[in-house]
């Protein structure tokens, strides 16, 4: 996987690939002023939008292509900003 963060250190763009280093998705995620994670993006290997993960502060929806829910998975914003669980 492969990483690029800002200037805060926060990672705004990830790749990941495959064991022989083929290109399976890039994230994309999006950050509210507070530095809350609100949203992030997944693009195929082709760079079509495939998934839209929609976090809250307590669980996160995904999301596919078209916006359907799809899943909905445990997510805590304070375990993510460090503040508490």
């Amino acid at each position: 996987m492969l990483y690029q963060t800002d200037a805060k250190g926060r990672v705004v763009k990830y790749t990941v690939f495959d064991g022989a280093g083929k290109l399976q998705h890039t994230g994309v995620p999006y950050y509210a002023e507070d530095g809350r994670m609100i949203r992030a993006d997944e693009l195929d290997a082709r760079g079509n939008l495939a998934k839209v993960v929609v976090y809250f502060d307590n669980f996160a929806k995904v999301l596919d292509g078209d916006g359907k829910v799809i899943d909905t998975q445990s997510f805590s914003q304070k375990e993510f900003l460090g503040t508490g669980k």
